[in-house]
């Protein structure tokens, strides 16, 4: 994951994804008051969960979206219900397969303000090995030298050949998953 991580960031801090300079307006990511949780639909009942380790690079002004650039990767091997069943098999090659794909990540060097405080990042997410447009809505504010980023989106699993084979027919299990975010962030300090 750390080797995504400093080529995406590389990435983003040089312009490259589309080539304008970045933001002025770096942030750090609060880990411990973030949180990445999903919902995951069976049989009528809905299965919460968490990624517990992700990791954010962003560059996001409100005032320069042109500048603006978000990079997170998920480290997908820290899938977690708590519910035995589903913790031991989505690692395996049907479901998600960590073992070939453990890390995922959503770039984004496109916003649109949809205000009050709302956007949309236009982005690309790679999740087990493919990767799907995006259109991710969130909300940002900022409070002085913090910020709080949050948003939610529906992801179909079968887009990304999540839970194929004899699970790819099963209507128990649903093929939409919802995704939420809260990330605390903190204003990065100067570059010396």
């Amino acid at each position: 994951m750390t080797g995504w991580r400093t080529t995406v960031l590389a990435l983003l801090t040089a312009g490259v994804l589309s080539g304008s300079a970045g933001a002025d307006e770096p942030w750090d990511l609060i880990a411990e008051e973030s949180r990445l949780g999903f919902v995951l639909h069976e049989g009528g009942h809905d299965i919460e969960g968490v990624f517990a380790r992700f990791e954010a690079d962003i560059l996001f002004s409100p005032d320069n979206l042109a500048g603006s650039r978000i990079a997170v990767t998920v480290d997908v091997t820290s899938f977690h219900t708590g519910v035995a069943d589903y913790d031991d098999a989505v690692g395996l090659p049907g479901w998600m397969d960590f073992a070939t794909h453990p890390t995922a990540w959503f770039v984004a060097d496109r916003f649109r303000d949809i205000g009050p405080d709302g956007f949309e990042a236009l982005g690309t997410l790679t999740l087990r090995g493919t990767t799907r447009d995006i259109v991710l809505p969130f909300t940002f504010t900022i409070d002085g030298t913090t910020a709080l980023g949050a948003g939610h989106l529906s992801l179909n699993r079968r887009e990304f050949g999540i839970g194929d084979g004899s699970w790819e027919t099963r209507a128990s299990i649903g093929n939409a998953v919802d995704i939420s975010f809260t990330v605390s962030l903190r204003r990065a300090a100067p570059a010396e």
